[in-house]
């Protein structure tokens, strides 16, 4: 994991908590019908989380480097609407299928992307692991943004690194 990860995890829940007390729940001045409103309600949201992280980052030499990846939904009465960052997931599982969501923000997606035909045993080992984009970057953050309905009956599971990279997806669909 990152530098400090627990602690960007804990601050970035803490924060979308507030956020969603805020900004939804009390005087709600997204729209959440309106696409254009989501992504700019999630836009905020990132670089909000980003922020306080890249604060607290700053207040000790331990915290120096800290980050984390975050995924998050939201379920509106039309709508399931996912937004994540790094490498952390959301699947989508049916009856039939389990169906990935979300993109990795990795290095190793950036590669397979670039080159589609390359073998996947032949991809340099720098690629595994490293992440382009994560709260705690001093880049803006750009989210992963995808807006979709929900069928009745679909589960959805939002898992980190620990738990995707250790279990292929047959498996994630016998426990589900």
């Amino acid at each position: 994991g990152m530098n400090a990860g627990y602690l960007a995890s804990k601050i970035a829940i803490n924060e979308l908590r507030a956020f969603v007390d805020e900004n939804i729940y009390k005087s709600s001045p997204y729209n959440l019908s309106n696409k254009d409103n989501i992504y700019g309600m999630f836009d905020e949201l990132f670089y909000r989380l980003n922020n306080k992280i890249i604060e607290k980052s700053k207040t000790l030499k331990k915290y120096n480097g800290m980050g984390t990846t975050f995924t998050t939904l939201f379920v509106t009465d039309e709508n399931l609407i996912i937004a994540s960052l790094g490498d952390s997931r959301a699947y989508q599982i049916t009856k039939t299928d389990i169906e990935l969501l979300t993109i990795d923000h990795s290095a190793l997606e950036e590669y397979i992307t670039k080159y589609p035909n390359a073998n996947r045993s032949n991809i340099p080992a720098v690629y595994s692991d490293a992440l382009t984009r994560y709260l705690g970057n001093a880049s803006k953050p750009e989210p992963f943004i995808d807006i979709r309905y929900l069928n009745p009956g679909e589960i959805i599971i939002l898992s980190t690194d620990g738990f995707h990279k250790w279990l292929d997806r047959s498996n994630m669909h016998s426990i589900f």
